[in-house]
C-alpha cells in the first residue's frame, strides 16, 4: 500500500491514526452488518428483542 495523505494536517497524529485504521476486511464486515440493519423490519425486531425480557409465545 502506498503512502496515504489525509486532506488536512494532523501533524504527528496522522501516522498514529493510519496505523490504527481498521483493515479493509474489518470495514467490509462492519458494512455488511449495517446493510442488514438498514431494513426497517429487522430494526423493529431488534428493538423488540432489546426491550422485552421474554419474547416467547404464551
Amino acid at each position: 500500500m502506498g503512502e496515504i495523505h489525509l486532506p488536512h494536517c494532523h501533524c504527528d497524529n496522522e501516522n498514529k491514526i493510519i496505523k490504527c485504521m481498521p483493515s479493509v476486511e474489518d470495514c467490509s464486515s462492519m458494512a455488511d452488518i449495517f446493510k442488514q440493519l438498514s431494513d426497517g423490519t429487522r430494526l423493529r425486531i431488534l428493538w423488540m428483542l432489546c426491550h422485552l425480557e421474554d419474547v416467547s409465545a404464551t
